[in-house]
């Protein structure tokens, strides 16, 4: 099976995207450019680090993510940038898997920033195990 047609049905809802914050983005992460995880809401999210993905394409900026995350501590925020559209889907996506918060994002100008918290890992019920 080649290539095209694995990614056939997600590159055509890729292509009915509206632009951010007209209801193209996952659910929870915006809703008419405004929601309460929004990350420029009064200034509630600080991140603790800055990753620039611009010009690169899937699967890259989620690799250079998840990278960049085992490197960070606990509770931690991370600022990811990127001009992929692809994005919007795999980001929210990959945190829901590797178990990190999606806090959310918004678009400057042909850059979208999308803010992921690291998780922050429960103490275990039975230390030394």
């Amino acid at each position: 099976m080649g290539t095209s047609v694995i990614l056939a049905p997600l590159m055509e809802k890729i292509g009915k995207l509206k632009p951010v914050g007209e209801g193209s983005l996952p659910p929870g992460s915006a809703a008419d450019g405004r929601t309460p995880t929004d990350p420029l809401e009064d200034g509630a999210i600080r991140a603790d680090g800055r990753l620039d993905t611009v010009g690169l394409f899937c699967p890259i900026p989620i690799i250079k993510t998840g990278a960049r995350m085992r490197g960070m501590d606990e509770g931690q925020v991370l600022e990811v940038i990127s001009d992929d559209r692809v994005i919007l889907v795999d980001l929210p996506n990959w945190c829901r898997g590797a178990g990190h918060e999606y806090l959310g994002c918004f678009e400057a100008v042909s850059e979208i920033h999308l803010f992921v918290k690291k998780r922050v890992r429960k103490p275990s019920p039975h230390p030394g195990k």
